[in-house]
């Protein structure tokens, strides 16, 4: 067995390219993961608060001025 597939065997059984990449690495797995975790957190903050006279949070605030 050589050294590569000893070394990055299991990565590219457990790591498949995905279709639309055209390359697949830690770095790209990693972006990836983050920018899910980070557009579910913007579409938490964007929904609209609980209840008919429920002000926002503070932060909910900021992101619709930021964002708004």
């Amino acid at each position: 067995m050589d050294f590569y597939r000893f070394s990055c065997g299991s990565w590219n059984k457990l790591n498949p390219i995905p279709p639309d990449q055209a390359r697949w690495n830690v770095y790209s797995k990693l972006s990836s993961e983050n920018m899910q975790y980070l557009w579910g957190m913007l579409e938490e903050y964007a929904k609209p608060a609980a209840g008919p006279h429920a002000q926002p949070a503070e932060d909910r605030r900021l992101f619709r001025r930021l964002h708004g």
